[in-house]
């Protein structure tokens, strides 16, 4: 049957974040998200993100997670360093949109 809650998690990013700077980190590992502005058109949320699941397989999630995770030190590295990720960068190829 249909979740009631939906298959979507809303996930807030610290405020100097921006998820559409995030982006390329997730996409490197093979993970996708909706940057959460697009959600918000009034009053964009620059710092939020939308996670998806709901097409992602159950033997795929603890994976999918573990990249974006990777994805997320490695971005909040880069932002301390005042290094970022170049578009274009390479993929380790989509394991899933999440």
């Amino acid at each position: 049957s249909p979740p009631p809650g939906g298959v979507v998690l809303w996930v807030g990013l610290p405020r100097v974040w921006a998820s559409v700077e995030l982006f390329g980190y997730p996409a490197r590992e093979g993970v996708l998200f909706l940057p959460g502005a697009a959600f918000f058109p009034t009053t964009p949320a620059d710092n939020a993100l939308r996670l998806s699941y709901g097409t992602l397989p159950e033997e795929l999630a603890a994976e999918a997670m573990a990249r974006f995770g990777r994805a997320m030190r490695s971005y909040a590295a880069a932002r301390k360093s005042g290094k970022r990720l170049m578009a274009g960068a390479d993929s380790a190829g989509v394991v899933a949109a999440v």
